[in-house]
């Protein structure tokens, strides 16, 4: 099977103590190393939104300027420092604090989002010209994933494959990477291997349908009509199987 990485990753944010502890550093040294060119971390809560662009170099994009910030920041640089890694921060945007929560995790969607539009092939082709909207995610088998404890526990992989129209060869994305670089209508559906597409419905939608008289499909862990795997984050979803000429 062939090996794909996220392009962004995330983990809850540590406190400043434990960024040189075995463990962490452990984890740092195996996460650092495997992130690809051009790939994203953004730890989650903490403001802050970093990109590696060299085998021992990272960016420091975005930050929040508030204290807990700063004080995470910190905990990262050192960790960066301590594992060979250079943190280049001369051209960080610097973001107001946000005055909610709601408005913290809005900035911090937004801040992700504007990366993932900028990310690109190894020929410079971006993915969002790869026509993301039109590609469906696809079962790449079984994988023992490594937690942060130590501990490792098998996991479903999926995947999106982008067709660079430039090297015609395709591009394999993490689903998390693909919902940020789309919208939550493109990221809740799949196309089963009759060729059906089955999309996830809203509320609003269940009760157009409902009052249409119109029957739905209730979702669980596999596709009802072919029997097939369906990604685990669709299960329990009301869907109905849509005619692709409608978004044309």
């Amino acid at each position: 099977m062939k090996e794909y990485k996220h392009l962004l990753t995330n983990n809850k944010v540590k406190k400043l103590n434990d960024w040189t502890s075995p463990q962490t550093v452990d984890w740092a040294k195996a996460h650092f190393a495997s992130s690809p060119m051009g790939g994203v971390w953004s730890p989650d809560g903490s403001g802050l939104i970093f990109m590696k662009n060299d085998e021992k170099s990272w960016i420091l994009n975005r930050a929040v300027q508030h204290p807990s910030c700063i004080e995470v920041l910190h905990g990262i640089r050192t960790l960066m420092f301590d594992l060979g890694y250079n943190l280049d921060e001369a051209d960080t945007v610097w973001d107001e604090p946000p005055e909610s929560l709601e408005e913290a995790q809005r900035l911090e969607t937004e801040q992700k989002k504007e990366i993932a539009l900028s990310w690109a092939d190894v020929d410079g082709t971006k993915l969002s010209d790869m026509n993301p909207n039109e590609t469906y995610p696809e079962y790449m088998g079984m994988e023992d994933m490594l937690l942060e404890g130590g501990d490792t526990r098998e996991v479903e992989i999926w995947a999106y494959k982008l067709l660079n129209p430039n090297t015609k060869k395709h591009v394999e994305i993490d689903p998390d990477d693909y919902h940020l670089m789309t919208d939550d209508k493109s990221f809740m559906r799949y196309m089963n291997i009759e060729g059906d597409i089955v999309q996830a419905l809203t509320r609003r939608e269940m009760v157009e349908t409902a009052d249409a008289g119109e029957q739905g499909l209730l979702i669980g862990s596999f596709d009802p009509k072919t029997k097939e795997k369906i990604p685990p984050w669709l299960y329990g979803t009301y869907c109905k199987v849509i005619d692709t000429t409608e978004e044309e």
